[in-house]
C-alpha cells in the first residue's frame, strides 16, 4: 500500500549494505546518520538525504515520497480522540516528518502548532501558554507537534490529554521527559 516509502526503505537498506561491503573506512557518526536516516524514512521518507565523508550529496529523496504507514495510523488515533474533544501532543525527532504531519492534520480539520527550534520565541511562548491548563486559556490549536530536543523538557502541556509517540528517542531520559509532558501536577 505504501509502495513509494518501502522503496525509499529498501533503497537505504541497500546503499547502507554497499557502504558495508565494500570496505570502505566509515566513522561512528557515519553509521549512525545510515541508521537515523533509515529510522526517518519510517515515519516520512520526504527531505531525506544521505552525504558522503567528504560532505557531498550521494542520495537524496526530495520532496516527492509524501506517504507514511506510521503518520497515517497515528492520523486514525488523532481523529478518533479529537472527536472526544481531548487535545492532543505529538512527539518525533524528526522535524520534516512533524511538518508533513502538520499539512496532514490540517487537511483533516485539525488546528495544528508545531513546536521545534525553528519555532519563533513569541510563538513558543503562546503555544505553551495556551496548552498549560493553569493558565485556563481558550483553545487555540487541537493538537501540538513537538521534536523531542524542543518540547521534551521543561513544558507542561497538561490541556492535552493524549501523548502520541511517532518515533522513538534513544536517550531514555529524554523519552521519559516527553512522556511526562502531559502526565504532570494539574492534570486532570
Amino acid at each position: 500500500v505504501y509502495e513509494k516509502q518501502a522503496n525509499i526503505i529498501r533503497q537505504l537498506s541497500q546503499r547502507a549494505q554497499i557502504l558495508l561491503d565494500s570496505g570502505e573506512s566509515m566513522t561512528i557518526m557515519h553509521l549512525i546518520a545510515l541508521i537515523t536516516r533509515k529510522r526517518q524514512a519510517n515515519v516520512w521518507p520526504a527531505g531525506i538525504e544521505l552525504r558522503d565523508a567528504e560532505g557531498e550529496i550521494v542520495f537524496s529523496v526530495g520532496e516527492e515520497v509524501q506517504e507514511s504507514v506510521k503518520l497515517d495510523a497515528a492520523l486514525e488515533h488523532i481523529l478518533q480522540i479529537h472527536a472526544e474533544g481531548r487535545r492532543q501532543v505529538v512527539f518525533s525527532q524528526f522535524s520534516t516528518a512533524l511538518q508533513g504531519f502538520k499539512d496532514i492534520l490540517e487537511e483533516n480539520g485539525l488546528r495544528v502548532a508545531v513546536l521545534t527550534g525553528a519555532t519563533p520565541r513569541k510563538l513558543r511562548d503562546e503555544i505553551k501558554n495556551n496548552f498549560y491548563l493553569a493558565k485556563g486559556e481558550e483553545p487555540k490549536w487541537d493538537i501540538i507537534l513537538c521534536n523531542y530536543k524542543t518540547g521534551g523538557t521543561g513544558l507542561n502541556l497538561t490541556a492535552a490529554t493524549a501523548t502520541h509517540i511517532i518515533d522513538e528517542e534513544w536517550n531514555p531520559g529524554k523519552r521519559d521527559q516527553a512522556y511526562a509532558r502531559t502526565d504532570r501536577i494539574g492534570q486532570e
